[in-house]
């Protein structure tokens, strides 16, 4: 089975010259945030406070690690009209790094996930925080949308008089339809895994155990650029009947069919590519399967269009 379509693939190397054009980040700071208002407006909101590590990239176009990812430690505000706002644990060095933020930053106060305790009050300070921002943008009497926070904050704000409504699914609008810089990237990250799977093949012998496949991955990714690498699923043998979603030590053995999904982001855009090896030569059985979820999978790329959805590709497969 052949799945390539044309244009399918990378069009761009991963690093920025002179002499190509290249992703255009300005552009895609620029797009993004553009989609990410358009849809607060469609939504009737007054603005969206973001905590979600990937919205807050969407509409700021900063990053501060993968480390903060679980911290609950920095958030931005995507106002209705006007730029938007970062509270960061770093603003110093955004300001050197990140100028298209200007002067729109300030430190975030956070509990650290309940780190620092309630009788700190910090809670409320957040609440003060953010209600100012948003009288200074005009918007402190409209509903703020809010991707995901802490309990205790959310009362707290609410304590402010501020109405908090569901501000992820306006931002999921907002990300639905990606530009062309974003397909790019997409296709680069995928283009990564790629490289990855020919190394893994290779790997794939009787005595290399699941993690080594891990480590590969691991190695591999972070060479070619990845910033994230979330999971490498490694599963053989009996042990992916059913899917046991992680990875062991398991020592690979021949005839094993060996599964692997690699989830990596680089520059925010995320894979979730899947392969099955088989340790040494393949029997008629497992050919016939390969086969037939090969045709499954090359049915359901005819189906994939501009406006197709997820249940038209699935209606071209069969019952579960």
């Amino acid at each position: 089975m052949k799945y390539n379509r044309p244009h399918a693939t990378a069009r761009w190397g991963t690093m920025a010259t002179d002499w190509e054009a290249g992703i255009n980040f300005p552009r895609l700071i620029q797009e993004r945030f553009q989609k990410a208002q358009a849809s607060i407006k469609a939504k009737g909101l007054g603005a969206v406070l973001a905590f979600n590590f990937d919205n807050i990239r969407y509409i700021t176009g900063t990053h501060i690690g993968e480390w903060g990812r679980d911290k609950m430690n920095r958030y931005a505000l995507c106002p209705r009209d006007g730029g938007s706002f970062l509270f960061d644990p770093a603003v110093p060095a955004k300001r050197i790094s990140s100028p298209w933020m200007e002067e729109r930053m300030e430190s975030a106060i956070s509990t650290m996930l309940g780190a620092l305790p309630p009788a700190m009050k910090v809670d409320e300070d957040f609440a003060k925080q953010i209600k100012r921002v948003l009288a200074d943008y005009g918007v402190e009497k409209e509903p703020l949308g809010v991707d995901m926070m802490e309990l205790p904050m959310l009362r707290a704000l609410e304590k402010e008089g501020i109405e908090v409504v569901d501000g992820q699914q306006v931002m999921l609008d907002a990300r639905e339809v990606k530009t062309a810089d974003e397909i790019e990237l997409l296709k680069q990250a995928a283009a990564m895994v790629d490289g990855v799977y020919e190394n893994i093949a290779r790997a794939i012998r009787p005595g290399t155990r699941e993690v080594e496949l891990v480590a590969l991955a691991n190695e591999k990714l972070f060479l070619l650029g990845s910033e994230r690498v979330e999971c490498v699923n490694s599963v053989s043998g009996p042990r992916g009947k059913p899917h046991s979603h992680t990875f062991s030590d398991r020592i690979i053995q021949p005839g094993d069919m060996v599964f692997l999904d690699l989830i990596h982001a680089f520059n925010g855009y995320r894979t979730c590519y899947y392969r099955t090896f088989i340790c040494g030569q393949p029997n008629k059985y497992q050919i016939e399967a390969y086969e037939t979820c090969s045709r499954w999978l090359s049915d359901g790329i005819d189906v994939i269009k501009p406006g197709a959805t997820t249940a038209d590709v699935a209606s071209v497969w069969p019952e579960a």
